[in-house]
């Protein structure tokens, strides 16, 4: 889950990843009530994000994309009139998967991770164009106005140590990302604050943490600094100048109140289809890659797979193991499963609700739990 604080904003993994204040009711006397930390570096990184961005002003009254109409309008600005503009920028990955190490001094572990995300980011940055100065030495001026940032992810995660019982934590994560601009008027500079709040489940574990469950909060803050103007006069390219730049330093996420609880039922969650907002479920194309359903549980656990549209109710998949990373990757798309219910054209079911069925024998007790999501088609 990478903050690398760019022009478009990208949350994916960060290069310290931090899980903080772990908790747990008793469940294996080897195991203190506090945990400590669980700081993840990471090494390497595969995610593939492609961006969209979309430049638009105001133009007599009228917003417009049309390239030649703005510079038109650039070139006849006069006197102290500046033009109205907005820069968009939508960020989208699926299924990239980044690795790195991870260490716990409180516990004496020492291991690996790897999580896998999906997600959706927007950005939008407002901002006006004007001239200063006199011909022939007028210079053209970006002023700043407000910046915005939105989006969704969810990612399947997994921690592996080197200890003699080979222990392991398998989860998933759901964070909605939002920020707030300010201006600080020293050093007339905009600074935007940008938080990634979410939740975290932990589906199952080995070793060490065997037969275990439980939640926690994801906590992480960074900032973007741009100046309140700029001055083009050495050229005006494209809508790529007027995004802001970033710190350097990344800032940790931090996985704060986690609890772990004895696993009679361990929990289920979808990765995919993922949230474009944080109510609503998306299953379509995303970072010029087809998604395809994916779940989170128990590994070793057994599960059944199904989809619904409407009243009619059809099984994907009968049977299927969660991996030892606790992932169940399928070859369904949104295309594969519409066409179950004979929409064979995007134009069927572009837009048509949906819902996924889930049940995995989970637990010592192999308990069979359900998890079902509703979720949009998409083109794909």
């Amino acid at each position: 889950m990478n903050v690398s604080l760019r022009p478009t904003l990208k949350f994916l993994l960060p290069l310290a990843l931090v899980f903080a204040s772990l908790g747990v009711t008793p469940v294996h006397a080897a195991l203190p009530v506090d945990l400590g930390d669980f700081v993840l570096e990471q090494t390497s990184e595969s995610q593939k994000t492609e961006s969209q961005l979309a430049e638009s002003c105001l133009v007599d009254s009228i917003r417009t994309t049309d390239e030649e109409v703005i510079g038109l309008a650039i070139l006849t600005l006069v006197g102290n009139e500046q033009l109205d503009c907005t820069v968009s920028v939508v960020a989208s990955s699926t299924a990239g998967t980044d690795r790195g190490t991870v260490t716990n001094e409180q516990l004496g572990l020492n291991g690996a991770f790897a999580i896998t995300c999906d997600y959706k980011q927007v950005t939008k940055t407002d901002y006006s164009i004007g001239f200063t100065g006199d011909e022939p030495f007028r210079s053209l001026i970006v002023y700043y106005k407000d910046f915005v940032a939105s989006g969704m992810q969810t990612c399947s995660w997994v921690m592996n140590f080197t200890d003699s019982k080979k222990s392991s934590l398998i989860g998933s994560i759901e964070s909605p990302i939002a920020s707030a601009t300010r201006f600080d008027e020293i050093n007339k500079i905009f600074i935007v604050d940008v938080t990634v709040e979410g939740s975290v489940k932990v589906t199952g574990g080995s070793g060490l943490f065997a037969g275990v469950q439980g939640t926690a909060m994801l906590n992480q803050s960074g900032s973007l600094e741009f100046p309140s103007e700029i001055d083009l006069s050495a050229g005006f390219s494209s809508a790529q100048n007027v995004t802001p730049f970033a710190n350097e330093a990344t800032p940790p996420i931090i996985f704060s109140e986690m609890k772990l609880i004895s696993n009679k039922g361990s929990a289920i969650n979808f990765v995919s289809p993922s949230f474009s907002t944080p109510t609503k479920r998306v299953l379509g194309i995303s970072s010029g890659a087809v998604q395809k359903v994916r779940l989170v549980s128990s590994p070793g656990a057994r599960c059944t797979l199904s989809a619904t549209v409407g009243k009619k109710t059809i099984s994907l998949i009968p049977k299927a193991i969660v991996t030892k990373t606790g992932v169940v990757n399928t070859s369904f798309t949104a295309a594969n499963i519409a066409k179950k219910f004979g929409l064979n054209k995007p134009s069927a079911y572009k837009n048509k609700t949906a819902k996924l069925s889930a049940t995995c024998d989970v637990g010592r007790n192999k308990k069979n739990v359900t998890k079902t999501v509703s979720f949009t088609f998409a083109d794909s």
